[in-house]
């Protein structure tokens, strides 16, 4: 195809980018084209970050997604492999760019605050939960819980913020009533005065943020508009002599405390904290009984707000929370649960101190020793609590200009000073009637990589073609011994416009790790497979041999071809797996050339040496070898015809090395390394044709013609063997 390269000129205005580069991304693609006639076929092809290709994306695909911190430049390929019709066609990308904006900050205010989007945006949620109250300098109220994540808005979304008020003292010869922190930090009450001089410390108030006024006690029924929760701290009370420190807020499930008012000769349940779907539970009644309702936690609510009972005093209240940590008659209040469960947070966690862990999305949290009094991030919070918004992103839309892509050609364009979180890209063609052109000549060149699916050719025009095609390489478990490298064939082709070839790109060899992994797996298409039976204590991994690639001029792949040789034109072998555990340390066998390579050393049984595995040739399948048995290798240990050694594996049997695929597959390894498949050239349509293979047999013959090389690359090049995944290349050399 001809190249043609665009630019998609894009101004970004960024304030801070993210230095970092995460190089694993999603790729998404839709099921179908926006047109795809059997002769009108446009979609997106190679994409590119930094000039490092992004694995995962398939052909045939009208749309792709990005994700990850993006610091560069997008390229990415259009191809138009119509024969009889051109393609107008552009791209829209919706960028969610690392635009970093606002910071707005919110600190008790004893009401509520609102905040109001000025774009569409992504923002971080940051909140603080309050402190308990103490009455001590060395047990200290429950510290307030932490609570961040991100959320997308759009323009003029409000969010309500209530920030949580440190809890209150109560001095009990000096005040009466009832105490209680902003907005919903549990109660302390004493009805009479005393002449004990006690003090009563109420829990901290929650902070929370919502899409709808209220506090969370309010929002019972719509649940679903509490965006976050940081739980506050329980209150302190150690006069009687059980000394400990309130309960931390926040978190999967507030902190409770340890120690607590006994009554005689009993001692009573300490109380609870908060958790994700009830209130704490009280502790320490005056009665020696179970502790009474007024004590526990309720939704949004820390335990001792409902102190209703004249005669009864409460001495350390319960955090809130997105559900209340329980009261004390004669001790220290619990902690009050965070919340991150709403699913519009993304990356959301909660931090508490000294707390229970969870590694649950919707509840993740971690336990921190880290307090401060000052808004800190993954810390808790001493005194009041605190929440803060930030701008992290901004989505833009861009639109690159309209382009004519000619039939049979491809375009590159790229979408440069690039600093996104992500990047959604969507093709829109138009199908444009073509006249006969005939600015095909010498030096069109069509390239297909592994995709792990079918690929397809149609003739643009009448000619001769040349076909170049590489095996995968097998896999490995060292870095001294490597897998197989996949062969090298090439031929030429006459075709008449309109003719059609069907391209199978083989695909690099897979491991398996057995101390970690049970089951198969096998490169495609027809790579020889691993497999374990059960995870063991060795550290040992498995690896396959890899796919071959093949051009036939009807569909199916080798092993299906059986029975119609003649319309498989050129195979390039794959190269078998290597496996070194055992000590009996080789290589795996090369694939391709007439026959592939074998291996010098394999598995030995007691006194048994058995058999060596046996590369694939061009009437026959590699023999199998290193029988954990010691008797003559199982027959699931054979190559056969388009399929590596080791792909019809048993259920009572572990394979250590599958052999390449080929023409005919390399035979497989109990024990060591596999054997490589074989390449073909046999076809009577192809001329000019010959096989290259990494130290392998030589063959003077026409129909088999093979050279051996010790030129290895891991990108295609003639009369090279290759290593990683297999590749394919068509190139007009005349037109007739």
């Amino acid at each position: 195809m001809k190249k043609t390269t665009i630019l998609i000129i894009v101004v970004l205005f960024m304030v801070i980018g993210y230095a970092a580069y995460n190089v694993t991304f999603n790729i998404y693609g839709k099921n179908s084209i926006v047109e795809n006639l059997s002769n009108f076929n446009v979609y997106f092809h190679s994409i590119k970050v930094n000039g490092n290709e992004v694995e995962g994306i398939n052909s045939n695909k009208d749309s792709f997604t990005i994700e990850g911190n993006i610091n560069g430049t997008v390229d990415y390929e259009i191809i138009n492999d119509s024969t009889d019709y051109d393609a107008n066609t552009f791209v829209n990308c919706t960028i969610d760019d690392n635009t970093t904006g606002n910071t707005l900050e919110f600190d008790y205010t004893g009401g509520e605050q609102v905040f109001t989007t000025i774009e569409d945006a992504v923002y971080k949620l940051e909140t603080w939960g309050a402190q308990g109250a103490t009455d001590s300098t060395t047990y200290h109220g429950g510290y307030g819980g932490y609570s961040v994540g991100e959320i997308k808005l759009s323009k003029g979304d409000r969010l309500y913020v209530y920030v949580g008020e440190k809890g209150k003292k109560l001095v009990t010869d000096t005040n009466v009533g009832q105490f209680s922190s902003y907005p919903n930090g549990g109660a302390v009450k004493l009805n009479s005065l005393s002449t004990l001089k006690l003090t009563y410390s109420s829990g901290g108030g929650s902070t929370h943020i919502s899409n709808k006024q209220g506090l969370i006690s309010d929002l019972y029924n719509t649940k679903n508009n509490i965006v976050m929760v940081a739980g506050g701290g329980g209150g302190t009370s150690t006069y009687w002599g059980y000394n400990d420190h309130g309960g931390s807020g926040g978190g999967v499930k507030g902190g409770a405390t340890t120690t607590n008012f006994p009554n005689g000769s009993v001692i009573n349940n300490n109380p609870t904290g908060g958790d994700q779907r009830s209130g704490g539970t009280g502790g320490g009644n005056l009665d020696g009984h179970n502790a009474t309702g007024w004590l526990n936690g309720v939704f949004g609510l820390g335990g001792g707000t409902s102190v209703t009972t004249s005669t009864t005093n409460v001495s350390g209240g319960g955090g809130g929370g997105f559900y209340g940590g329980g009261a004390s008659w004669g001790g220290s209040g619990a902690g009050g649960s965070g919340y991150i469960g709403s699913t519009l947070l993304k990356d959301k966690i909660m931090y508490c101190y000294n707390c229970l862990e969870s590694s649950e999305i919707d509840i993740k949290t971690i336990s921190t020793t880290c307090v401060s009094e000052t808004p800190t991030t993954a810390c808790a919070k001493s005194g009041n609590g605190y929440a803060r918004i930030t701008q992290i992103s901004v989505k833009k839309n861009i639109n690159s200009k309209e382009n004519m892509i000619v039939a049979q050609e491809i375009i590159s364009s790229s979408i440069p000073n690039l600093k996104a979180k992500s990047i959604t890209c969507k093709l829109n063609i138009s199908k444009l009637e073509r006249t006969e052109k005939n600015d095909y000549s010498a030096g069109h060149i069509w390239k297909y990589e592994y995709t792990g699916d079918e690929q397809a050719f149609i003739a643009p025009t009448t000619g001769t073609y040349k076909l170049e095609i590489w095996g995968a390489q097998g896999a490995t478990d060292s870095t001294t011994y490597h897998g197989g490298y996949g062969g090298y064939s090439s031929g030429d082709i006459q075709l008449i416009k309109g003719d059609k070839l069907f391209i199978y790109v083989g695909e690099k060899g897979k491991n398996i790790n057995t101390s970690k992994e049970t089951g198969e797996v096998f490169a495609y298409p027809n790579g020889g497979a691993v497999k374990t039976l059960n995870i063991g204590d060795h550290y040992m991994i498995y690896s396959s041999g890899g796919g071959s690639t093949h051009i036939s001029n009807i569909s199916g792949l080798i092993s299906n071809l059986k029975d119609q040789k003649n319309s498989i034109l050129i195979v390039a072998g794959g190269g078998g797996g290597a496996c070194t555990w055992w000590k009996i340390e080789d290589h795996g066998g090369s694939g391709g050339g007439y026959i592939g390579t074998t291996t010098s050393k394999n598995y030995t049984n007691g006194n048994t040496i058995n058999f060596n595995p046996t590369a694939g040739s061009q009437s026959s399948g590699g023999s199998g070898g290193g029988n954990l048995y010691g008797n003559n290798p199982a027959s699931w240990l054979n190559g056969k015809f388009g399929i590596g050694g080791g792909s019809k594996v048993t259920n009572t049997v572990n394979i250590s090395s599958g052999g390449g695929g080929g023409f005919y597959g390399g035979g497989a390894s109990w024990g060591g390394s596999a054997a490589g498949g074989s390449g073909y050239i046999g076809n009577s349509l192809l001329s000019n044709k010959a096989m290259y293979c990494y130290n392998c047999q030589e063959s003077k013959d026409i129909s088999t013609k093979t050279i051996s090389t010790t030129c290895t690359s891991a990108t295609p090049k003639e009369n090279c063997s290759k290593q990683g995944n297999g590749y394919a290349r068509i190139t007009l050399v005349n037109v007739s």
